[in-house]
């Protein structure tokens, strides 16, 4: 898992798809719901996530 995970990180978008991977996985998200994110949806003070 851990290999997978640092390849996830390798690439031109290797955060974005960490991030997704990470959000999809703590979450239990749907990945059409995940990809629907905004930047206004996240609250960075309390981290949590708004659905």
């Amino acid at each position: 898992m851990l290999d997978f995970l640092s390849e996830l990180n390798k690439g031109k978008h290797g955060k974005r798809d960490h991030l997704i991977f990470t959000i999809g996985i703590f979450t239990g998200l749907r990945i059409s719901d995940i990809l629907n994110l905004k930047v206004s949806d996240v609250q960075n003070k309390t981290t949590t996530i708004i659905v």
